[in-house]
């Protein structure tokens, strides 16, 4: 994998400022109370030692003043806890607002990309990790540090006051070691954020593993065939590399960090060391070597909570880069806006979808997977698409729905090439049944509604699509009806009655889905029936002669028995047509057709001739 161009990985003050703004649109009355608040907590400070040493001098003393100078003490004290307890709940509000946006920011951009190619590259789905985490951490971290740092700034500056009260020279001498540690913290920085690049594809391969020893569809397999330990193996060993490479980097901040804290301590104590002499000496008061101690102390807090902030500051702003990354990169490949879904109930008019020269490859450097194929669609007509494993049918159907772009070659419809038009647009002419369908830990109601999402909540048209695909049998007989969730993997009270359906019983619910959109011109199925038996498939294939109502059909199967009376057929071999036409003509042409029917045939135990009546 190669490493993030540089644009997406500088820290630059517009990237900070970018992302601060992302954090004030997120919540701004929140953000300006965070900032108020941080203010007010480094005023605190340099109040607090002030007072301390005041409060001691004026009882040393037994001036009359001491015990109103002790009761402002306290009262500084009870708002410095109060604002420590205000300042984390904003923290903690501003970062779930925050996460919110980032969120819904981030996804949305994903799901408006057009097509799958982006989605299919290792390098932007490692970046789109990176984005997930930045886009919902970095803001808020960014924001602590720079709000952290001006905290610690209005801190350090109260008290180098104080402390220049005792002796000018001591703040000198107590800051020497800021400004190295603030360009360890920076270089520290960088180095996080390069290796956290480098050990990404680490961690999705550690979720790969787990999320398999963990899911419920892998548990057969994994138990039969006695996967658990060698995928713990592989998880594990992820797991080592990934902290070996975090290791290097923490020993080596430990290392510069350290050295540097330990300078500064020396320093300090230094300056401690005076001071109790000159306490001895009588050359200063009990009230002062008091405002030392804690002046010191106090600063070397705030410089190390600059150093930090610093540190963290910077290493935002760095991850912060893949999130935009990714926001302009799925800009850049987001379809163009569809026209409005037309009004439910409108008649069908089938377009003449044409297949023209089309070609693909899935990688520029490996073979295209379809060549030259070239076949049409009549308006109301089943055409089948058939041919061996391989073959490529199912890049046809993914081209036909324009999730991919052809190499060269068109798709047109009623003479207009569909790379014209929005892909939603086309999308919109068209019902799927894919071949790997999805199964929705969803109600019965939304895994049949997600095919048209204008009636997700019209009951008797997820009811009619379910009997169109034979699915009405198994969903009228659910407890909950069509609001039973066909799923037990979250638990609660919704899923109390949730069931686990059977292979066949889902690939009829996901057909049901293919089929709820009955203003579609053309219906795309891949292998509709590979789950079901010789029973639901005959039942099947005789609803989608008769029950079409005038819509096109594209039945891709490797199933020869169930295109006999399709309109025509299309064979694909090689990624290339290798004949078409009807199931009598290709059976007298005697090709690629022929002879995989006959060899079907032979498998059911039936003579080819008898088998083609």
């Amino acid at each position: 994998m190669t490493e993030p161009d540089a644009g997406a990985i500088r820290a630059t003050p517009a990237a900070a400022g970018r992302a601060l703004a992302q954090l004030w649109s997120a919540a701004p009355g929140w953000s300006a109370g965070f900032a108020a608040l941080s203010l007010l907590a480094g005023v605190l400070v340099p109040v607090d030692a002030w007072l301390l040493s005041r409060a001691l001098d004026a009882v040393a003393d037994g001036s009359a003043t001491a015990v109103v100078v002790v009761a402002l003490l306290g009262v500084a004290a009870v708002a410095t806890a109060v604002v420590a307890a205000l300042t984390r709940y904003a923290e903690s509000e501003l970062a779930r607002r925050v996460a919110l946006r980032a969120k819904s920011t981030l996804l949305s951009a994903v799901a408006r990309i057009g097509g799958l190619e982006l989605l299919e590259r290792p390098a932007f789905l490692d970046r789109l990790r990176l984005a997930e985490q930045a886009g919902t951490g970095a803001p808020q971290v960014l924001v602590q540090a720079v709000f952290g740092a001006l905290r610690a700034a209005v801190a350090a500056a109260g008290l180098v006051a104080v402390l220049a009260a005792v002796n000018p020279w001591l703040v000198p001498l107590t800051l020497a070691g800021a400004l190295p540690a603030v360009a360890a913290a920076l270089a520290e920085s960088r180095e996080r954020a390069r290796v956290l690049w480098r050990i990404t594809p680490g961690f999705r391969r550690e979720m790969f593993y787990g999320g398999l020893l963990t899911d419920a569809g892998a548990a057969k397999e994994i138990r039969v065939f006695g996967l658990g330990d060698l995928l713990h193996e592989r998880m594990t060993a992820e797991l080592r590399a990934i902290a070996r490479a975090q290791r290097t980097v923490d020993r080596r901040a430990a290392l510069a960090q350290g050295g540097l804290a330990a300078a500064g301590a020396l320093l300090g104590a230094a300056a401690l060391v005076w001071g109790a002499v000159q306490a001895v000496a009588g050359a200063i008061t009990v009230g002062d070597l008091s405002m030392l101690v804690t002046g010191l102390a106090g600063l070397r807090a705030a410089a190390a909570g600059m150093v930090r902030s610093a540190g963290d500051g910077h290493h935002s702003a760095l991850v912060f880069g893949h999130f935009e990354a990714v926001l302009a990169t799925a800009a850049a490949a987001a379809a163009a806006p569809a026209p409005p879904l037309g009004p439910l109930g409108r008649a069908v008019r089938p377009s003449t979808v044409e297949v023209r020269d089309l070609a693909f490859g899935y990688a520029p450097d490996h073979a295209p997977v379809l060549r030259g194929v070239t076949f049409t669609i009549p308006p109301g007509a089943m055409v089948a698409l058939v041919g061996a494993n391989g073959a490529g049918k199912s890049t046809v159907v993914k081209l036909l729905c324009r999730l991919y772009e052809p190499m060269s070659g068109s798709i047109r419809w009623d003479g207009r090439d569909a790379a014209g038009l929005p892909p939603d647009a086309v999308r919109r002419r068209i019902g799927v049944l894919f071949q790997d369908f999805v199964r929705y830990d969803l109600t019965a109601a939304d895994n049949i509604g997600f095919g048209d999402v204008r009636r997700l909540g019209d009951e008797p048209a997820l009811r009619a699509a379910a009997r169109l695909a034979g699915a009405d049998t198994v969903l009228d007989r659910l407890p909950q009806g069509y609001a039973t969730m066909l799923s037990r993997a979250f638990g609660g009270a919704d899923e109390a009655d949730g069931v686990q359906l059977s292979g066949g019983q889902w690939q009829r619910v996901a057909l049901a889905r293919s089929l709820l959109r009955d203003d579609a011109e053309l219906m795309i199925l891949d292998e509709p029936s590979s789950g079901l038996d010789a029973d639901a498939e005959a039942a099947l294939y005789e609803h989608l002669r008769t029950e079409r109502r005038g819509r096109s059909c594209l039945l891709v199967t490797h199933r020869l028995s169930a295109v006999r009376h399709a309109d025509a057929i299309v064979v694909l071999a090689g990624g290339r047509v290798a004949e078409q036409g009807t199931h009598e003509e290709l059976l007298a042409a005697g090709g690629e057709y022929a002879r995989l029917y006959r060899r079907q045939a032979e498998g059911f135990g039936r003579p080819a001739d008898a088998a083609a009546r």
